[in-house]
């Protein structure tokens, strides 16, 4: 009987955490930067309400708002986050 219970809240937190994959997969958008070094490119993930938010921000010229909130998302350098931000305005 114990065995039966653990298995089924095994099974249940599985689940539950695909769903939630799921949902992550479905609601964010990638951003590449270049890492510090040059080297390699690593992908940010913001969410459609976030990247609309800022996006909003550009087309009100508002550039050097939307690198402090992009900085205050993700926590990259202010270069990374001003070159996101330079490349989000021209892919709108």
């Amino acid at each position: 009987m114990t065995l039966t219970i653990i298995f089924g809240v095994g099974v249940l937190f599985l689940l539950t955490l695909a769903g939630l994959a799921f949902f992550l997969s479905r609601n964010t958008t990638r951003l590449n930067r270049i890492e510090p070094d040059g080297s390699e490119f690593a992908s940010l993930e913001l969410s459609r309400s976030q990247r609309e938010h800022l996006l909003e921000l550009v087309r009100q010229r508002k550039n050097i708002e939307a690198i402090k909130e992009y900085r205050l998302i993700t926590g990259s350098s202010l270069k990374a986050a001003k070159n996101a931000i330079d490349r989000l305005s021209l892919d709108s």
